[in-house]
């Protein structure tokens, strides 16, 4: 079944577009950061009160998008369910070279939504089918991606796009919708599409299928390899790759740190579903390790043990340690500390009120983070217990119960 192309814009939103385009010029900034203020200005200049409150929601919008998705957001339009999903611009780069590097030339983007992925694929070189359920959202699609003319943008139902694919089509990237509402939806078959039907499409092409990086592994293909991503210290994303775009099947962990990025496996994983292999054990040493949380989240903190002479402080406590450090200026040292936060240890303590209060003070920390876990210890808490000395250094507690033990233990930072 072929699907038409989304309607075009409604002169309704033609008057959103020109608005919100005219904002920076009809209004200051302080006047743009005051809602209030700026309908007040816009009301006297004889606009509508609906064509006014669109327009300043569109502008908080893109300028939420800007700080997610750089430059190529200035001038695009947004839903905020589209926004939340959308997929960051250094990420969406890496899905496209994945498409290019595997040789494929023409790809179905289901699920599109505003065109970020689309956008990408498009200037990898790929010749792109954009494929939208929400008329309105494929309207703003194929508006974002006017300048590529090699992304057909169409509405409808992937479901009805592949029933009759065109015979060039090779491979397929699928983002299915993980929110209702606002509010993401947890288990898998609840989203749009279902996981399963996502997959499903996989049996027939080559696929990408982004998913929600806290997916139980017992949902992934055990022949699929599958990307956990983070951005900086955030993790952002899981993604299922299949066939041709899963040279080796199992979980990794990227993580990307600036213009660089990072890749963590495991060669003894037993494939995508295969069980988290466990990492060793040991005392407390001289430093201690956050793990970025898309190594938590693909099971490759043992990986990273072996890789630099680790050790869990607990095996149900995601805190690592270690007694030394890969030398400053080598790779294996930028490779660590885009691996995890590292912190060096100063004391630690029974985790106490007086006894915390009291090694902060010693310690003399101008501020302090708190980690915790296995404890309900909120760092507002923790704060109240303890004085800082302003000329002094920022701090760390690591509050954990290891074994039948609660721990605090006291911490400072590490450059790389």
């Amino acid at each position: 079944m072929s699907l038409p192309p989304p309607p075009p814009l409604s002169p309704k939103q033609e008057q959103l577009l020109e608005l919100t385009n005219q904002l920076p010029l009809l209004l200051t900034e302080d006047e743009l950061a005051n809602p209030l203020v700026a309908s007040e200005k816009l009301r006297a200049k004889n606009f509508s009160p609906n064509l006014i409150a669109s327009a300043l929601s569109q502008w908080s919008l893109r300028q939420r998008a800007i700080k997610k998705l750089g430059p190529i957001a200035q001038d695009w339009f947004f839903t905020n369910d589209g926004l939340e999903q959308a997929t960051q611009t250094v990420v969406a780069r890496h899905h496209a070279q994945r498409f290019a590097e595997a040789g494929f030339s023409q790809v179905a983007d289901l699920g599109c939504a505003l065109g970020t992925e689309s956008q990408f694929l498009a200037r990898e070189g790929l010749s792109v089918f954009a494929v939208e359920l929400d008329p309105l959202t494929a309207s703003w699609a194929a508006f974002n991606l006017r300048e590529h003319s090699q992304v057909q943008v169409l509405q409808g139902l992937a479901e009805d796009f592949l029933a009759s694919p065109p015979a060039s089509l090779q491979a397929v990237f699928a983002d299915p919708a993980r929110r209702l509402g606002g509010k993401r939806l947890m288990n898998p078959e609840d989203w749009s599409p279902p996981l399963s039907t996502a997959l499903s499409w996989a049996a027939d092409y080559p696929a990408g299928i982004k998913v929600a990086p806290g997916i139980d592994y017992k949902f992934l293909p055990p022949t699929s390899l599958t990307e956990f991503v983070s951005v900086g210290q955030n993790v952002v994303e899981a993604c299922i790759w299949t066939k041709d775009l899963a040279p080796i099947p199992g979980r990794v962990a990227q993580v990307f740190v600036e213009d660089q990025s990072f890749t963590f496996s495991d060669p003894l994983s037993e494939g995508a579903n295969g069980p988290v292999r466990p990492a060793p054990c040991g005392d407390l040493g001289r430093f201690i390790l956050e793990p970025n949380g898309a190594l938590v989240r693909s099971g490759l903190l043992a990986a990273l043990a072996d890789e630099f002479d680790l050790r869990l402080l607990d095996p149900q406590i995601a805190f690592l340690t270690t007694d030394i450090l890969p030398p400053a200026g080598i790779p294996a040292r930028e490779r660590l500390f885009a691996a995890a936060q590292v912190f060096e240890v100063s004391t630690s303590v029974p985790l106490h009120r007086k006894q915390v209060a009291k090694a902060v003070s010693e310690a003399e920390f101008s501020s302090l983070e708190v980690y915790a876990r296995g404890v309900e210890l909120p760092a507002t808490t923790v704060r109240k217990w303890v004085k800082f000395v302003p000329s002094g250094q920022p701090g760390v507690l690591f509050a954990a119960r290891l074994a039948t033990q609660r721990l605090g233990i006291l911490a400072k930072k590490v450059s790389q």
